[in-house]
This record gives structure tokens, C-alpha cells and sequence, in this order.
């Protein structure tokens, strides 16, 4: 996708959630469920929601799920087209990434680089509200993701994600994606990707996948870094080399996970 073509993205991405949020009358349970899922600003908790509109934390959750079984059941039923106009995005997306993958991910690809938390926070809510999609919420042990409903609801990718991590405990040592999707039965080395992408104990390095523990695939301190060049490149190497692969991998992680959340 263009650069041209990822900017119109995310033009119509917030387009189509300021038309959505018209299908909710009531003023109070805009302001709500904009600050719930951060679309336009941070995100909120239910105490600084309820202090802002001087209801209890409980009557702001009552609220918030009350008015998104509406806006389900609305976009079910194709009144509210721009729903659908998103969801054909994230579909296509997903249809050619693993079916399943995390929200920084979905909309670095769909945004570009350097997508905003607003962006991230748009795809999550027009993940909830689809029923060709289903959202995997953050917590300890999953970062924030959406997935193609046929594949599977939440408990499902969570379980799909728990066996990867098991497999490779297992295995005891970083694997590579390919040696890693002929351990598990899943159609597609990217499938296996996606799902790894999710868990937060685990960390890829060039593709080769271990527990994010291991220096090997996530390098923490400059002795980490330094084995891990010395290893890959196979060879003795000067100083200044060692320092400027430090510093173009430290500068494109970095971009990577700018707006990150």
C-alpha cells in the first residue's frame, strides 16, 4: 500500500467512527464510549469517566455495554455502513497476515509506520462492533489484538497463543517460524506469527521466536546486543561496527512502536 493510499486510510478510518458515534443520540453516552476506547484523546477509566459526568464507576460500565450491544446489533443489521466500510479494511488485512494479529500491527500496515494510539484505539472499536471480527483485550499476559471471527472467538486465540508459548518452553531454545509452524498444526507460517505476535512472554528476532527472557531473541543490555551482533555476523568485528548495528536496531525498533500503548 502507498504512502498516498495508508494516509487516506487513516482519513477514512476516522471518518467512519465520527459516523458512527452519530448512531448514539444521547450526548452523555458519546462522551462515554469516546473516552472509553480513547478515539479521539487518551483513554479513560471508569472513575474518571464517572467523576467527569458525576456517576458512579458501576453506572458508567453499565452504560458503556449497554450502548455497544446497540451500536452490534445496528451494525448487524447494516445500519451503520461505516462499520462495515472498516471492517472490509481490517478483513483484508487480516486475510493476508494469519487471519489474527496485534492492533499495532494491523494498523502499522494499514496507516503506516507510525500510527497514533487514536489510530489503534479506531480498529479496536470497529473490532468490538463488527461481527466479522473479534477482539482480544490486553491484559499481563496478551498484548491488544483482533482476529477474523470464523477463526475464533477470544478464549480460542488465547489458546491458540498459550500453546505456542508452551511449544517453544518445550523446545527449550530459540526456533525459527518455520521450524516453529511445523510443530503446531496451524495452516500458514504467518498464522503461527500472528499468534506469537500476541503474547507478551514471547520476542522474535529476525524471525527466530524464544521467550522473552532469552538475550538470543530480545536482547536487554549492551552485552546481550553485542553477543547477539558478534553471532550473527560470524566473524571478529571492530568496535565502531558493533556500535553503529546497536544504534540502526535501536532506531528501528523505535519506529516500530512509536505511538505504541
Amino acid at each position: 500500500m502507498s504512502d498516498t493510499a495508508k494516509s487516506d486510510t487513516a482519513a477514512t478510518l476516522k471518518s467512519a467512527v465520527q459516523e458512527i458515534l452519530k448512531a448514539i443520540d444521547q450526548e452523555r453516552e458519546r462522551e462515554i464510549i469516546t473516552r472509553r476506547f480513547g478515539l479521539f484523546e487518551r483513554r479513560e477509566t471508569l472513575e474518571q469517566i464517572g467523576e467527569l459526568l458525576s456517576i458512579t464507576r458501576e453506572r458508567v460500565r453499565q452504560l458503556e455495554k449497554a450502548i455497544l450491544i446497540r451500536l452490534k446489533i445496528a451494525a448487524d443489521e447494516g445500519k451503520i455502513p461505516a462499520v462495515h466500510e472498516i471492517e472490509r479494511l481490517i478483513v483484508r488485512d487480516l486475510s493476508e497476515n494469519g487471519r489474527v494479529g496485534r492492533v499495532q500491527d494491523v494498523a502499522t500496515r494499514m496507516v503506516g509506520n507510525m500510527p497514533t494510539i487514536e489510530t489503534k484505539a479506531r480498529i479496536a472499536f470497529v473490532g468490538e462492533l463488527s461481527p466479522k471480527l473479534v477482539v482480544i483485550n490486553e491484559n499481563d499476559n496478551y498484548y491488544q489484538g483482533v482476529g477474523i471471527a470464523e477463526n475464533g472467538d477470544e478464549k480460542k486465540i488465547r489458546g491458540s497463543v498459550d500453546e505456542i508459548v508452551k511449544t517453544i518452553k518445550k523446545h527449550g531454545e530459540p526456533v525459527d517460524i518455520e521450524t516453529l509452524h511445523g510443530m503446531l498444526n496451524y495452516e500458514s507460517p504467518s498464522q503461527v506469527r500472528a499468534l506469537a505476535s500476541l503474547s507478551k512472554g514471547l520476542a522474535s528476532l529476525k524471525d527466530v521466536w524464544g521467550l522473552v527472557k532469552w538475550p538470543t531473541v530480545n536482547p536487554k543490555n549492551i552485552r546481550d546486543k553485542i553477543y547477539v551482533i558478534l553471532a550473527d555476523n560470524g566473524k571478529p568485528m571492530h568496535f565502531s561496527e558493533i556500535a553503529k548495528f546497536i544504534k540502526d536496531r535501536t532506531s528501528s525498533a523505535k519506529r516500530h512502536y512509536s505511538g505504541y500503548s
